[in-house]
């Protein structure tokens, strides 16, 4: 049976760690409150009982794909597995995703970003950057001028980039990674945490150290 709301809600697809920085980044807006939120658990398993009981909770993702369609509603996808963010997100093809920022985060007014993506506090992305949809920039982020952060990639805390940098899609660069000025990262690629990158790398590989270094195709 399809759950029904009497009341506009933000539907979060997933229930851990993203989740919460979801909630917390939202919610620091008075004109939004805890109970404007439904939690969907895609895994069926106990993390979602770290949220307080009155936020509603799912565990059919049928339903909650449903729920999404009603266009009275706005979605985000907070889950750390990328493949499993692409899967949800054309499951829910069309409908209305929300950006979640929190309020300390200073981004440029010429920066372009698409939808669905999770920007937490202190993170600073400047002139001409573009986003895509579905990514994650953790605290204390920085982005300069120019840089491209392609779908579905995930920017770890304290992650540095230098101007004219392009991450692909579904790719994580872990805590504390600098990029060099104009680097290539490709699409599917791992980079470790403290790794220091100055030249270009291809899709699919994992890459760690200073200078970073290919360790796995």
């Amino acid at each position: 049976m399809t759950f029904k709301t009497n009341k506009s809600k933000i539907i979060v697809f997933g229930c851990g760690s993203q989740a919460k920085y979801v909630i917390d980044n939202l919610s620091t807006n008075k004109s939004i409150s805890i109970n404007d939120f439904i939690i969907v658990d895609l895994e069926i398993n106990k993390k979602s009982n770290k949220y307080q009981t009155r936020i509603d909770k799912f565990f059919n993702l049928d339903d909650a794909l449903d729920l999404a369609k009603d266009n009275r509603n706005s979605s985000i996808i907070a889950h750390g597995n990328n493949n499993l963010k692409e899967e949800i997100a054309k499951k829910l093809n069309g409908v209305n995703f929300v950006n979640a920022f929190h309020p300390n985060v200073s981004m440029s007014s010429s920066v372009s970003i698409n939808s669905g993506n999770i920007i937490n506090s202190g993170a600073i992305i400047l002139p001409n950057a573009k986003i895509g949809s579905h990514c994650i920039i953790h605290s204390g982020c920085v982005i300069e001028h120019d840089c491209i952060i392609r779908d579905f990639s995930n920017i770890a805390p304290g992650v540095v980039m230098a101007g004219g940098v392009e991450v692909g899609e579904k790719t994580y660069l872990y805590t504390g990674v600098k990029v060099g000025p104009g680097v290539k990262i490709g699409n599917n690629c791992v980079i470790g945490a403290g790794s220091v990158v100055l030249k270009n790398l291809p899709s699919g590989v994992r890459a760690y150290g200073v200078p970073a270094k290919v360790i796995e195709n």
